[in-house]
Protein backbone atom coordinates (compact mmCIF):
# COMPACT_ATOMS: atom_id res chain seq x y z
CA UNK A 1 0.00 0.00 0.00
CA UNK A 2 2.95 2.37 0.71
CA UNK A 3 4.09 1.76 -2.96
CA UNK A 4 0.80 3.15 -4.34
CA UNK A 5 0.68 6.00 -2.27
CA UNK A 6 4.40 7.07 -3.04
CA UNK A 7 3.56 6.26 -6.95
CA UNK A 8 0.37 8.49 -6.45
CA UNK A 9 2.38 11.16 -5.07
CA UNK A 10 5.07 11.00 -7.71
CA UNK A 11 2.25 10.93 -10.43
CA UNK A 12 0.90 13.94 -8.71
CA UNK A 13 4.21 15.56 -8.44
CA UNK A 14 5.11 15.34 -12.07
CA UNK A 15 1.49 16.78 -13.24
CA UNK A 16 2.28 19.42 -11.04
CA UNK A 17 5.17 19.80 -12.67
CA UNK A 18 4.20 19.38 -15.85
CA UNK A 19 1.61 22.27 -15.72
CA UNK A 20 4.18 24.82 -13.83
CA UNK A 21 6.10 24.83 -17.20
CA UNK A 22 3.80 25.80 -18.94
CA UNK A 23 3.56 28.73 -17.29
CA UNK A 24 5.17 31.21 -19.54
CA UNK A 25 4.60 34.57 -17.31
CA UNK A 26 4.98 35.76 -13.50
CA UNK A 27 2.16 34.71 -11.15
CA UNK A 28 1.09 38.04 -10.27
CA UNK A 29 1.58 41.78 -10.77
CA UNK A 30 0.56 44.52 -8.49
CA UNK A 31 -0.76 47.49 -10.37
CA UNK A 32 -0.72 50.87 -8.51
CA UNK A 33 -3.54 52.68 -11.14
CA UNK A 34 -3.30 55.90 -8.66
CA UNK A 35 -1.33 57.53 -6.54
CA UNK A 36 -4.41 59.06 -5.15
CA UNK A 37 -6.24 58.67 -2.33
CA UNK A 38 -9.76 59.89 -0.45
CA UNK A 39 -8.29 59.14 3.33
CA UNK A 40 -5.16 60.26 4.90
CA UNK A 41 -4.27 56.74 6.94
CA UNK A 42 -1.52 56.50 9.22
CA UNK A 43 0.50 53.44 7.96
CA UNK A 44 0.48 55.15 4.15
CA UNK A 45 4.12 54.75 3.09
CA UNK A 46 3.15 56.67 -0.62
CA UNK A 47 1.79 59.55 0.74
CA UNK A 48 -1.29 58.65 -0.97
CA UNK A 49 -3.27 61.63 0.30
CA UNK A 50 -1.13 64.26 -1.04
CA UNK A 51 -2.63 66.97 -3.33
CA UNK A 52 0.03 66.47 -5.98
CA UNK A 53 -0.08 63.41 -7.92
CA UNK A 54 1.84 61.76 -10.80
CA UNK A 55 -0.50 59.40 -11.80
CA UNK A 56 -0.24 58.21 -15.77
CA UNK A 57 -2.83 59.54 -17.67
CA UNK A 58 -5.57 56.76 -18.49
CA UNK A 59 -3.78 56.49 -21.83
CA UNK A 60 -0.24 56.20 -20.55
CA UNK A 61 -1.42 53.35 -18.07
CA UNK A 62 -3.60 51.66 -20.76
CA UNK A 63 -0.27 51.19 -22.47
CA UNK A 64 0.78 49.74 -19.56
CA UNK A 65 -1.91 47.52 -19.08
CA UNK A 66 -1.10 46.37 -23.12
CA UNK A 67 2.93 45.63 -21.72
CA UNK A 68 1.40 43.24 -18.16
CA UNK A 69 -0.68 41.47 -20.79
CA UNK A 70 1.83 40.43 -23.11
CA UNK A 71 4.28 39.53 -20.07
CA UNK A 72 1.07 37.05 -19.67
CA UNK A 73 0.47 36.90 -15.43
CA UNK A 74 -1.89 34.94 -13.95
CA UNK A 75 -3.36 37.49 -11.91
CA UNK A 76 -2.82 41.29 -11.55
CA UNK A 77 -4.16 43.18 -8.35
CA UNK A 78 -5.58 46.72 -9.01
CA UNK A 79 -4.03 48.61 -6.60
CA UNK A 80 -3.39 52.30 -5.66
CA UNK A 81 -3.62 54.75 -3.25
CA UNK A 82 -7.35 53.66 -3.88
CA UNK A 83 -8.54 52.44 -7.32
CA UNK A 84 -11.48 53.69 -7.20
CA UNK A 85 -10.67 57.03 -7.66
CA UNK A 86 -9.84 56.28 -11.01
CA UNK A 87 -13.06 54.52 -11.53
CA UNK A 88 -13.35 54.03 -14.81
CA UNK A 89 -10.01 53.48 -15.43
CA UNK A 90 -10.61 50.71 -12.78
CA UNK A 91 -13.12 49.19 -15.16
CA UNK A 92 -11.33 49.62 -18.89
CA UNK A 93 -8.43 47.84 -17.21
CA UNK A 94 -10.05 45.33 -15.48
CA UNK A 95 -12.16 44.28 -18.60
CA UNK A 96 -8.81 44.20 -20.96
CA UNK A 97 -6.99 41.75 -18.50
CA UNK A 98 -10.23 39.69 -18.10
CA UNK A 99 -10.81 39.53 -21.92
CA UNK A 100 -6.81 38.51 -21.73
CA UNK A 101 -7.70 35.12 -19.37
CA UNK A 102 -5.68 37.14 -16.66
CA UNK A 103 -7.57 37.11 -13.12
CA UNK A 104 -8.75 40.45 -11.66
CA UNK A 105 -8.82 41.27 -7.93
CA UNK A 106 -8.45 45.07 -6.14
CA UNK A 107 -7.68 45.90 -3.09
CA UNK A 108 -9.62 48.98 -1.47
CA UNK A 109 -10.74 51.17 1.29
CA UNK A 110 -14.51 50.85 -0.05
CA UNK A 111 -14.81 54.40 -1.14
CA UNK A 112 -17.20 53.12 -3.43
CA UNK A 113 -19.13 49.93 -1.93
CA UNK A 114 -22.34 51.19 -3.19
CA UNK A 115 -23.88 48.15 -5.01
CA UNK A 116 -24.42 49.88 -8.12
CA UNK A 117 -20.57 50.43 -8.06
CA UNK A 118 -19.65 47.01 -7.12
CA UNK A 119 -22.15 45.11 -9.71
CA UNK A 120 -19.76 47.69 -12.19
CA UNK A 121 -16.54 45.98 -11.15
CA UNK A 122 -18.07 42.55 -11.10
CA UNK A 123 -19.23 43.03 -14.66
CA UNK A 124 -15.78 44.48 -15.83
CA UNK A 125 -13.72 40.89 -14.88
CA UNK A 126 -13.02 41.62 -11.01
CA UNK A 127 -12.81 38.19 -9.38
CA UNK A 128 -12.09 39.53 -5.96
CA UNK A 129 -12.13 42.54 -3.99
CA UNK A 130 -10.17 42.60 -0.69
CA UNK A 131 -11.46 45.85 1.78
CA UNK A 132 -9.03 46.87 4.18
CA UNK A 133 -10.54 46.91 7.76
CA UNK A 134 -7.93 47.86 10.92
CA UNK A 135 -9.86 46.96 13.36
CA UNK A 136 -13.43 45.73 14.62
CA UNK A 137 -14.26 49.16 16.42
CA UNK A 138 -15.41 52.00 14.02
CA UNK A 139 -13.87 54.52 16.62
CA UNK A 140 -10.33 53.11 16.14
CA UNK A 141 -10.69 52.89 12.31
CA UNK A 142 -12.19 55.96 11.69
CA UNK A 143 -9.17 57.77 13.70
CA UNK A 144 -6.60 55.80 11.87
CA UNK A 145 -7.78 56.49 8.54
CA UNK A 146 -8.61 60.18 9.34
CA UNK A 147 -12.33 59.45 8.58
CA UNK A 148 -15.30 59.59 9.86
CA UNK A 149 -16.55 57.22 7.50
CA UNK A 150 -13.76 54.93 7.15
CA UNK A 151 -15.77 52.30 8.77
CA UNK A 152 -18.82 52.32 7.77
CA UNK A 153 -17.71 52.21 3.85
CA UNK A 154 -15.26 49.17 4.76
CA UNK A 155 -18.46 47.38 6.01
CA UNK A 156 -20.86 48.72 4.55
Amino acid sequence: MKSNSILDINTRVKDIQSAYSKINGPESIMLDITQRCNLHCKHCYNCSHSKFSDDLSDEDMIEVVKQIIEVNPQSVCICGGEPTVRFDLCLKVAEMLTENDILVNMVTNGYKSDIKSLERLYKSGINSIQVSLDSYNPDIMNKFRESPIAYKNAVN
